[in-house]
């Protein structure tokens, strides 16, 4: 399962990334379960994991109005990720 769930969070990392969803320009959910094809269940997953890891941040009001967007951390890996390198520790 966590292997599972790694997978989810760098696919939810790497649409963002794409999407250039940092710097006040995020995605919401269902968004995000269309870029990454994943269920929602499982992009609701990684988001919370992603964002316990401080790799994304969400901001507005309620479920309906917010939407996630990358921290510096969360772009530096998923830059990393998408140039095949390993992101930065720490």
């Amino acid at each position: 399962m966590a292997d599972q769930e790694s997978t989810d969070v760098a696919r939810v990392l790497a649409a963002l990334y794409e999407a250039k969803a940092w710097f006040r320009h995020g995605i919401s959910d269902g968004r995000l379960a269309e870029l990454t094809g994943l269920p929602m269940v499982r992009v609701v997953g990684a988001r919370v994991r992603a964002e316990a890891e401080g790799l994304v941040e969400r901001q507005g009001v309620g479920t309906k109005d917010c939407v996630t967007l990358l921290t510096p951390a969360g772009v530096a890996k998923a830059q990393a990720a998408a140039s095949g390198e390993q992101a930065p520790s720490g």
